[in-house]
């Protein structure tokens, strides 16, 4: 009995104990946080997450808000750093939640900071860039000066990697000011390095030289190795751009030693041996090139960074080849099978566009010894890659550079354009339409998925595409964990996860596909916006109108193939020249359009030169784009632009018929364009009697010609609504009710924030006081069958297939807008002319064509600069 009684005694004692550890774990997670903290910073991350996790539990427990905030601001991190997207912006919603409720702004801006570094992880470029601006000019009026530093620099990056610059400088220079401001060298110094890169690559190396000589004079007392690394690769990239090769390699040397020195961060170190590398295979001292790719390769090799180890691989089995004194088929064969070695690998870690170019290498190699089969094999699984792909991991600091000198691009473009001229060569016209048109309606739909859309109708089929546009961004953040897993490492620990994130992607990936292919089924406008598939040539030629042919232009390296598809027929010609040829040739007659001497002749007998080469290219042009299919033409023909050829125009090119005989295209034949084949079958609300005109301009008050423009327009439509100066605003503009409807203002150049650019209106309420409407909310405009979009600002203009694009998927039948901005009487006569053969019964198109005729039959605007601005996308 008195043993039974010790016992329980000691069981009671026991249990009291362990209640009064756990209470007392329960009492302390401050200690437990300090812990992961620890982990943390011995980057011992795996382990430092459910210690986090479990803070986070007892801090809801005990209700300490504080610290719960640091634990899930930690805890975000922590997912971010590890890969885990999805899971970090759920912590990042979960903090953002209680930081709102506790009223902590301050919290909220880190939170805010942390969102946009995954967004920019996960390539949604147009959320993160908000949320960057967001941070930056709310941290500074809190005075949370340092992160608003750190969000300009931010800015400028992602500004910078989407070739913005301009607005890249900007940033930077904020940054800059703001560092200064704080006095922080560190910050100073970044500023100022961001400014070189960018004024590098708007090749302005005296502010770029500038810039980098002010970093490389504070960083001399400053400790910080891998940022002095960064500034002489920085200044050795300078050097090299200026054919500077001596100049370089001691920069880029440099930058080794600092970092050998200093034992840290060997990415840098592996970037400048490969720098170092390449300049010497380009000076054709092959053996010095092997020396520095191998001690990167090794460096590579020791840090387990199989992505840059596998790119070195390609230079050093390409420079094999470049080397060898005679080139013969076994070795040929040998750096082929070396190639599709290093494909599998970059397949093994997940990394497509390693994978995708070598594809595209080895169908190079293939076409060159006849087998144009498997030549066409191989570049299909290039291009198949990049379909089954919403994301391609890549890192701009480390990966970049290999890239670049590979000239892979994030469009993948230069893998369709190769699988399309092998598939040429093979006569195979339809698959290659098909494989263009594709990728036109891929690169269209990345766009539109960056876009902020969400339909408002409230039909079904709306509903279901603003859910799988949630599901296409769910898709991106586990394709990118996915990648991100895969890549740290292949140890069977890590199977089990790589295996049920696969499983993750293809089930999202699937039903992605099969809800896209009903809804375009049901309403094939909204293709871009959801997923798009290959669409048949077939059914795109049932749109055609009998009247019209659609022509689509190939460059190949040595001719250009001329496809032209009517609704029954599909021709093929080539004509002999080579691409660089033909690319430099557009090049330098969009340089003379835009040239006062030929368009003014206002340097008078100096301007003789470049008018006569105008004339000679313009009807060079001409037998170039058009006369091998001249005698295939119709009442109309459709233009569908290749990547490299948008925004050209092709109605203005002139035919020589004798010594002085000569005529427009436009004046031949109609000419119409579209931004894809796929939109001419696209539900559109056609003009059948011009009831409604409105016209919305001069939102700012200051442009007075716009105002006698617009209301010109009751000359010929007395009923017309004219809405100017403060009625040019969003709440007039989205309810308007309107068969024709004109937009006369400030289109402004897109930013990762709105792909497709922004709008100028008033607000409202104070003339001269406007605001910016992002491009994509006119898909929120009830349908109206004409728009009209006249741009009052120079800019770079290569949105408007994007533009007419929207429209259409809105369901307008009939977009025209101005390609650039010549004088504004000439759009004040376009506007007269078009209106007035619109009220005589004429269609959209043909009311554009005879406008244009009139204006070539006016001495004062007959020059193309004037005219040749105006298109339309749409038929007839």
């Amino acid at each position: 009995m008195k043993l039974d009684i010790k016992i329980l005694t000691v069981f009671f004692l026991i249990v009291i104990f362990a209640c009064n550890c756990e209470r007392s774990q329960e009492a302390d997670p401050q200690e437990i946080y300090e812990r992961a903290i620890n982990l943390i910073e011995n980057n011992r991350l795996e382990e430092a997450k459910p210690v986090l996790e479990q803070v986070v539990k007892l801090s809801e427990k005990n209700h300490r808000t504080t610290l719960l905030i640091d634990a899930l601001l930690q805890l975000a991190s922590l997912h971010h750093k590890l890969g885990e997207f999805d899971s970090a912006l759920t912590v990042i919603s979960n903090a953002e939640k209680l930081m709102h409720e506790d009223g902590d702004i301050k919290g909220m801006l880190k939170i805010h900071m942390l969102e946009a570094d995954v967004y920019y992880d996960v390539q949604a470029y147009n959320l993160s860039t908000n949320k960057y601006r967001l941070v930056s000019t709310s941290a500074l009026a809190f005075g949370e000066k340092k992160l608003s530093t750190e969000a300009f620099l931010k800015l400028g990056d992602i500004l910078r990697i989407n070739n913005h610059l301009n607005e890249a400088l900007d940033a930077y220079k904020s940054a800059y000011q703001q560092a200064q401001a704080l006095g922080d060298h560190k910050y100073i110094i970044s500023s100022l390095l961001g400014l070189s890169t960018t004024y590098r690559l708007i090749k302005q190396y005296s502010e770029a030289y500038n810039s980098l000589s002010q970093a490389l004079s504070l960083a001399d007392s400053f400790s910080d190795a891998v940022l002095r690394a960064r500034l002489k690769i920085e200044l050795g990239l300078i050097y090299f751009e200026q054919q500077n090769v001596n100049a370089a390699l001691k920069e880029f040397g440099e930058a080794v030693n600092t970092l050998r020195i200093a034992r840290t961060d060997r990415r840098y170190e592996i970037v400048s041996l490969f720098y170092i590398g390449y300049l010497y295979e380009r000076s054709k001292r092959f053996l010095d090139a092997k020396k520095y790719y191998n001690e990167a390769l090794d460096i590579s090799n020791k840090m387990a960074d199989r992505i840059s180890s596998l790119y070195i691989s390609i230079f050093l089995a390409r420079i094999n080849s470049i080397s060898s004194s005679s080139k013969n088929a076994e070795l040929e064969r040998h750096i082929a099978e070396k190639y599709l070695e290093l494909a599998n690998e970059f397949h093994a870690i997940g990394h497509i566009a390693g994978e995708g170019f070598l594809y595209v290498q080895l169908g190079k190699y293939y076409e060159n010894n006849g087998d144009l089969l498997k030549a066409r094999e191989y570049c299909l699984k290039a291009t198949k890659l990049d379909e089954d792909s919403y994301v391609d991991h890549f890192d701009n600091e480390f990966y970049k550079p290999f890239q670049d000198v590979l000239g892979i691009t994030s469009s993948h473009y230069e893998w369709y354009e190769s699988t399309e001229n092998i598939l040429l060569k093979l006569l195979r016209y339809e698959e290659a339409l098909t494989i263009a048109e594709y990728y036109r309606l891929r690169e269209m739909a990345r766009k539109m998925w960056d876009c902020n859309i969400s339909l408002i109708n409230t039909g079904i089929i709306e509903k279901e595409v603003n859910d799988l546009r949630e599901k296409i961004m769910k898709l991106k953040l586990a394709e990118m964990e996915y990648i991100m897993c895969k890549k740290r490492s292949m140890e069977a620990s890590r199977n089990v996860e790589v295996e049920k994130l696969l499983q993750k992607v293809e089930i999202l990936k699937k039903e992605i596909s099969e809800k896209s292919s009903r809804i375009i089924t049901e309403y094939p406008n909204y293709e871009t916006l959801v997923n798009p598939a290959k669409i048949s040539i077939s059914d795109i030629q049932k749109f055609i109108p009998k009247n019209s042919l659609l022509l689509e232009y190939f460059p190949a390296d040595s001719c250009l193939y001329i496809l032209a598809l009517s609704n029954s027929d599909l021709k093929a010609r080539s004509v002999r020249i080579i691409k660089d040829t033909l690319y430099r040739n557009v090049e330098e007659y969009q340089k003379l359009l835009q040239e006062p001497a030929v368009y003014s002749g206002e340097a008078g007998e100096a301007s003789l030169n470049a008018m006569t080469r105008f004339a000679i290219l313009s009807t060079k042009l001409y037998d170039i784009f058009f006369r091998p299919i001249d005698d295939l033409f119709k009442q109309n023909i459709i233009i569908v632009p290749s990547k490299k050829l948008v925004g050209f125009p092709f109605h203005a090119l002139e035919k020589q018929f004798g010594k002085e005989d000569v005529k427009y295209l436009i004046e031949m034949v109609g000419v119409d364009y579209v931004p894809t084949m796929a939109s001419l079958r696209y539900k559109v609300k056609r003009l059948s009697n011009v009831k409604e005109v409105v016209a919305f301009g001069n939102p700012s008050g200051k442009n007075w010609s716009v105002d006698y423009e617009l209301r010109d327009i009751r000359s010929f439509y007395s009923k017309a609504q004219i809405m100017l100066g403060l009625d040019a605003n969003w709440s007039n503009l989205k309810s308007v009710e309107a068969d024709v409807l004109q937009i006369s203002t400030d289109f402004l150049d897109s930013d990762p924030e709105c792909p497709l650019g922004k709008l100028m209106l008033s607000n409202g309420k104070v003339l001269e006081q406007v605001e910016l409407i992002s491009y994509e909310k006119l898909l929120e405009l009830k349908p109206k069958p004409v728009i009209i979009l006249s741009n009052q600002i120079r800019n770079r203009g290569d949105l408007h297939a994007e533009r007419a694009m929207l429209l259409h998927i809105n369901g307008t039948a009939d977009v025209f807008l101005n390609t650039w901005v010549a004088d504004r009487k000439v759009s004040k006569f376009f506007s007269e002319f078009f209106f007035t053969n619109l009220s005589k019964g004429l269609a959209p198109g043909d009311a554009y064509r005879q406008a244009l005729l009139e204006l070539i039959r006016m001495q004062e605007v007959n020059q193309p600069h004037s005219w040749a601005q105006f298109i339309h996308f749409g038929i007839g």
